[in-house]
């Protein structure tokens, strides 16, 4: 979680994905979730694993994808797509998963007004 702050370049980002699930004890999820989380806005592809867990088949784990995108919603709004995050709520309805559905809902009060800062910098 430390390298996560001070050295994201370093962190094993497969063995964080493989520790950083509902199913593993708190104290192994709960740190691994929060480094995954730290790396989002230093590599954007990381922000990729959670919504890839959206579309688990066990609602656990779509439920524990989107409570950490509503997480970076309020702490880094600007690198989240908000249109991407409408979408996936649809998809949550239509599989009828209010409890994962209700917390993009609560991302997206947190993206209203909020330009999206694109993963590239500089352009050409």
């Amino acid at each position: 979680m430390k390298l996560a702050n001070i050295a994201p370049d370093l962190v094993p980002i497969d063995v964080l994905t493989r520790l950083a699930v509902p199913d593993e004890d708190w104290y192994v999820e709960a740190p691994a979730t929060a480094a995954l989380k730290t790396l989002v806005g230093r590599q954007r592809d990381v922000l990729y694993v959670f919504f890839q867990r959206l579309h688990s088949p066990a609602a656990d784990v779509r439920e524990y994808a989107a409570s950490a995108l509503a997480d970076i919603a309020r702490e880094e709004p600007e690198i989240l797509s908000a249109t991407e995050i409408r979408k996936e709520r649809q998809y949550l309805k239509k599989l009828n998963d209010k409890a994962a559905a209700s917390l993009l809902n609560d991302a997206l009060t947190h993206l209203d007004g909020v330009k999206e800062k694109g993963a590239y910098k500089y352009g050409i």
